[in-house]
């Protein structure tokens, strides 16, 4: 619920207020036949979420490759860091409070946090920056039978400044739902 709420979404995940510059498109990836493996979902699979842009264009998407049966396997992932006005009332918004969102598209990218915070490129990248949203891909992910590993150096794709004005439009928690 904090996250769809965050990242502009209506209560049902189903209209995006396009707001942030990047998102998951969660209606076009849940309409795809792709799936790719997950332990939680066993042998149907999931999604494949991507991340596109406000005009819907796809901009990144986690790399699969051949699995058992119907289900394909990941071999990277996408993780979607924002930080944005904190809108969740209005004192917060107008004290310049901020939310920190991580969103993965699957597991492994949230799992590779720590890798992304410990990578001093990134860190540059990010620390003089007040509001942003970056797409981080997790290049590489090891199979494992509890789920997948993150591996490899994780790199920014695209970083995007946000102007906190554009965010007075959210309503406050209380009221959104």
């Amino acid at each position: 619920m904090y996250s769809r709420y965050g990242l502009g979404y209506d209560s049902q995940g189903k209209y995006w207020n396009r707001v942030l510059p990047y998102n998951f498109d969660l209606y076009g990836a849940e309409c795809s036949p792709a799936r790719v493996w997950d332990p939680t979902h066993g042998e149907e699979g999931e999604p494949n979420w991507y991340v596109v842009d406000r005009e819907g264009k796809t901009i990144a998407k986690p790399g699969e490759k051949k699995g058992k049966g119907k289900v394909l396997l990941l071999k990277s992932d996408i993780l979607l860091l924002t930080v944005a006005p904190n809108t969740f009332t209005r004192e917060a918004y107008d004290a310049v409070y901020r939310h920190f969102i991580i969103a993965g598209a699957h597991g492994p990218a949230v799992k590779a946090l720590r890798q992304v915070l410990d990578n001093k490129e990134i860190l540059k990248e990010i620390e003089h920056r007040v509001f942003f949203q970056a797409i981080i891909r997790i290049p590489k992910l090891e199979v494992t039978d509890e789920g997948y590993e993150p591996e490899g150096k994780p790199l920014i794709i695209r970083i995007e400044d946000l102007d906190d004005g554009d965010f007075k439009q959210y309503k406050p928690l209380g009221e959104w739902a």
